[in-house]
């Protein structure tokens, strides 16, 4: 299965990982070491994160859509550490600024001097104070919520840069990749509601599982293989998006150059 341009279609992204038998053993090995991550925590995410890095990078550079052969498992842990890396890099403002806020959420309680049977003893200007406190808090969770959205949609190109440019720093280049995101935004926006979607569904099936003892034991063997999919399903969707403002980046800067030749 080859993609020749952005007009490849959507569907067969969605459909790719159960594209034939091979591709269906493959999938499982995933779902398999999200399992084992269960045991033995982070060393097979990053396989698996990797693995997804490989997916992206033969996608936008060679036009490939598929699952590639469990071979290069050294250089898919590299690749996995390092886009785990980026990812933690990328969010640590939406932490600071968490944490921040659950400070300042804190303080009201700290003011007021609230005793053990929940009466307090406060003077109007603590009153005041925390008040002041309060809304200051929960203006920092909603800038939490609207930080972690806008990063949460640029993660994703630059980590597909770093697969595509293979070192680490290319992610952090935001000159080379901004341009990218901006000729095909559409398409990134689509990923990422998707992405959004899924994970709003999982967790509602999750929900429904833990109803009952029985059905409480698929919750984390669904969840793993909701999770592989998705992983594999978006890293196709953001290298097509990816490829797409590629394309038609290099047709703008081409077309440029010649009107000025």
């Amino acid at each position: 299965m080859t993609v020749s341009s952005v007009s490849h279609r959507t569907e067969d992204i969605f459909a790719y990982p159960f594209s034939d038998p091979k591709s269906s053993k493959k999938l499982l090995i995933g779902i398999l070491l999200m399992l084992a991550n269960l045991v033995i925590p982070i060393l097979p995410l990053f396989v698996v994160i990797g693995y997804s890095m490989e997916i992206r990078r033969r996608l936008v550079l060679k036009g490939s859509l598929e699952m590639p052969d469990w071979a290069d498992w050294g250089r898919y842990f590299k690749d996995g550490a390092k886009a785990f890396a980026i990812g933690l890099l990328f969010m640590l403002p939406v932490v600071f600024i968490a944490l921040l806020g659950f400070a300042i959420v804190l303080l009201p309680g700290i003011l007021l001097d609230v005793d053990v049977i929940g009466q307090s003893e406060a003077s109007p200007g603590n009153v005041l104070i925390t008040g002041i406190l309060s809304l200051a808090g929960l203006i920092v969770c909603g800038l939490v919520i609207l930080l972690g959205l806008i990063l949460g949609f640029v993660l994703p190109v630059a980590v597909t840069h770093f697969a595509v440019k293979g070192y680490f720093s290319a992610a952090f280049n935001i000159s080379e990749w901004w341009p990218i995101l901006r000729n095909n935004i559409s398409d990134f926006v689509i990923a990422y509601i998707i992405l959004i979607v899924i994970g709003i569904f999982s967790a509602l099936v999750s929900q429904v599982l833990s109803f009952t003892i029985v059905l409480c034991l698929l919750v984390p063997i669904l969840l793993c293989a909701v999770y592989v999919y998705t992983m594999f399903l978006t890293s196709g969707l953001f290298a097509k998006a990816y490829l797409g403002g590629l394309e038609k980046y290099t047709e703008g800067k081409s077309g440029s150059e010649m009107e000025a030749a």
